[in-house]
Parts: structure tokens; C-alpha cells; sequence
């Protein structure tokens, strides 16, 4: 007889072959999806998913007010401080009148000290605004009597690519030089007693609007407004004078290391005597012309000697219609000013500067008559910057 082969039967009616079997697949199955989510998540960075792109919205943070600044020390060398023309120097040298000319001496050394007072604020991320108090101080070795102070308040908002500023700037008292005290005068007249010369006290008050914008790439344009109002003091009412000038620039920055630019300014200045319309008071009404230019390079590639080249030229035409006033009748002035500066950039806090001007005049009065327009003057001294 045939023997037959029985099989032996599990709970659940599945063979024990068959469940191993399924669980052998189940265990494939399970380390499959484990493999393919470990190389999704390997390859797919967390936080993102494939097919759609996803843009997390930015919070806006403000910026906290900031303070910050710079203190500006210095002293320089100028053999012609007040701005006499070589025949006043020889008139002092001689003399002659002493009353006109109360000074120690002609040169002299200058301390300056300047102060910069930011508050900076901003509301957006590519704008700010900035407060800033101005402080200026200059003290003479010798001629103690010229010391002056200078005050004033900016208001800046810088965007990325244009700023306007709008500041004011006060200058309380000034000595100027001393001038004629004429005998003919609306608000004041001379005794016989009076001395002939008088100090003029100089005081002005300076407001000016300005706007920079960039115009193309690396080229900015920049315009300024401004409104001067002169003061000389009671005994020369008819100097005082207010004037109103108009200036644009153009800024190009050629490379890293090189930018240059260019620009020209427009004067009109009116005087009190232009109201009056007294024989023997002197209209100093006059137009100015000018245009400067400068180049600034980097001598280094970090940047931190920098050398600073500028050059000025200015035109000044008397307005008076007086033949008898010989000292401003067709009376032109031309005056050239030429400027180095050599800074050498140590610390983001400290940066030394060595610089040399240069500036000279020329008048076309007649001969005989005074040249008080014609002067030089060379002024050279070190100066050191601290940013707070």
C-alpha cells in the first residue's frame, strides 16, 4: 500500500510554511519603508518639501535707538590767519597805525576741537534717521581775542541709495578784523573822539538743505540750498549782509580704491547798505561763482591709508553802481584754494591725519588805492579723530 504524507495543520488554518512565509515578506515590507524614509530625510533638507515652496514671512524687528560719535582734535600752523595782503603786512611791520592792527602777530598756531553727538533711530530696515549735535572750538595761542565757538543741530535720513540732511549752524561771535569807522553812518555816528578803527565782531547764522541721490551706477548726484544771514555789529550796520547760494556735485567712485568729484555753486550776497543809499557808506553787495573738485584714493588695499586731493576756485564780483567808492566799484576777486590731507586709518576708534592748504587771492583794484582783497595764506597742522 501507498503511504500517504500528512501535513500538520497550524491554528488559524495557514500552514506554518505559509506564515513563515508572510512574515518574511512583512519584515522586507517594514525595512523597505524604514530604508526609504532614512534617504528621504537624508536627501531632503528638514524644514522643506518637494513641489512646493515654501517662504517663511520675516518678523520686523526694531532697532534700538543707537548713540554714537567723534571727538576731533587738532593744531595747525597758519602764517596768515587774519588774511592781510602783503601791503597791510608792511603797514603792520612799520607801525604806522597801530590802532589798525591791535593783533600780537600776523602767524599763528590754532587748536581746534570738534565734537559730533549722534542719535540714530530707525523704523525701517533699508532707512534710518539721524540727530546730530555739532560742537567746534577754536583757540589761538596768541592772539587770544579771535577764540570762537560754533554750534549746530543735523537732521539726516539715509535710504540705500539717496540721504537728505537739514541743518542749521550758529557761530556766536567772531572777530574779524578791525575796519574803518566812517564819519557818515544811518544808525550810529562818530564823535571826534571816537577811535578811527573798531573791531568787527562777526556773528552768522547758517541754514542749509541738502540732498544726495545716486543716479546711475557708482555716479551720485548731490544738490545744496543754503541761507547765510551776517552780522558785524552795531558800529557797521551797513555790512550786515545775507546771502543765498545754490551748489551741485557730482560723485563717481572709479574702483575700491579711487573716488573723485566735481561740482559748482552759485552765490548771491545783499547787504543792509544796499538800502540805505547814503554817499560815503560802501555796498558790498557782490555774486559768487565757483566750482571745486577732489580725489580720494586708497594707497593700500585694506584701505586704511587714505589720501585726500581737493582744489577750489571762486569768483566774486562786486554790485555797487557807486563810481566814488574806489574799493568796490568793478571790483572783482578770485580766489583759489588747494587742500591735501593724508589719513592714516590705525583702529575703527583712532585715525591720525596730517594736512596742508593752500589758499590764495587776487583783487583787481587799482593801484594805490588798497588791495585788501589780494592775500595768501599757508596753513598746515596734524589732527587725530575718535569714534565712540
Amino acid at each position: 500500500m501507498r503511504q500517504t504524507r500528512t501535513t500538520k495543520t497550524l491554528p488559524g488554518g495557514a500552514s506554518g510554511s505559509a506564515r513563515l512565509r508572510y512574515a518574511i515578506c512583512a519584515l522586507l515590507f517594514a525595512f523597505l519603508v524604514t530604508g526609504l524614509q532614512t534617504s528621504q530625510a537624508q536627501i531632503i533638507p528638514q524644514g522643506k518639501t518637494t513641489g512646493i515652496k515654501t517662504k517663511k514671512r520675516r518678523k520686523h524687528v526694531k532697532r534700538p535707538t543707537k548713540l554714537d560719535g567723534y571727538i576731533t582734535l587738532s593744531s595747525y600752523y597758519d602764517d596768515n590767519v587774519f588774511g592781510y595782503s602783503d601791503a597791510d603786512k608792511t603797514l603792520y611791520n612799520s607801525g604806522v597805525k597801530p590802532e589798525r592792527f591791535p593783533i600780537d602777530q600776523i602767524e599763528d598756531v590754532v587748536t581746534t576741537v570738534a565734537a559730533r553727538g549722534d542719535i540714530l533711530w530707525s523704523r525701517k530696515r533699508r532707512s534710518n534717521w539721524r540727530l546730530r549735535f555739532r560742537y567746534d572750538a577754536s583757540l589761538y595761542q596768541s592772539n587770544t581775542f579771535r577764540n570762537n565757538n560754533q554750534f549746530g543741530v543735523e537732521l539726516r535720513r539715509k535710504k540705500r541709495r539717496s540721504y537728505t540732511e537739514l541743518s542749521i549752524l550758529w557761530t556766536p561771535n567772531y572777530y574779524l578784523r578791525h575796519l574803518f569807522w566812517s564819519s557818515v553812518r544811518a544808525s550810529t555816528l562818530r564823535t571826534a573822539t571816537d577811535p578811527t578803527y573798531i573791531a568787527a565782531d562777526l556773528s552768522k547764522v547758517g541754514l542749509y538743505l541738502e540732498r544726495e541721490q545716486r543716479i546711475a551706477r557708482r555716479l551720485y548726484g548731490r544738490l545744496k540750498v543754503g541761507y547765510i544771514s551776517k552780522n558785524y555789529g552795531a558800529p557797521f550796520d551797513e555790512r550786515d549782509n545775507k546771502t543765498l547760494f545754490f551748489a551741485a556735485r557730482l560723485r563717481k567712485i572709479m574702483s575700491r580704491r579711487v573716488e573723485a568729484y566735481i561740482g559748482a555753486s552759485i552765490a548771491s550776497v545783499s547787504s543792509s547798505a544796499s538800502d540805505y543809499n547814503i554817499a560815503g557808506i560802501s555796498d558790498i553787495s557782490n555774486t559768487e561763482t565757483g566750482f571745486r573738485g577732489g580725489l580720494e584714493v586708497k594707497l593700500d588695499k585694506r584701505g586704511r591709508l587714505v589720501l585726500n586731493e581737493s582744489f577750489s576756485y571762486k569768483h566774486q564780483s562786486y554790485n555797487t553802481s557807486d563810481v566814488a567808492d574806489v574799493f568796490h566799484y568793478n571790483r572783482s576777486d578770485n580766489e583759489v584754494l588747494w587742500s591735501n590731507r593724508l589719513t592714516w586709518r590705525v583702529h575703527r576708534s583712532w585715525q591720525p591725519r596730517v594736512f596742508y592748504t593752500l589758499r590764495n587771492s587776487t583783487s583787481n583794484v587799482p593801484v594805490g588805492v588798497s588791495d585788501v582783497g589780494a592775500y595768501s595764506s599757508n596753513r598746515f597742522g596734524m589732527q587725530i579723530l575718535h569714534y565712540f
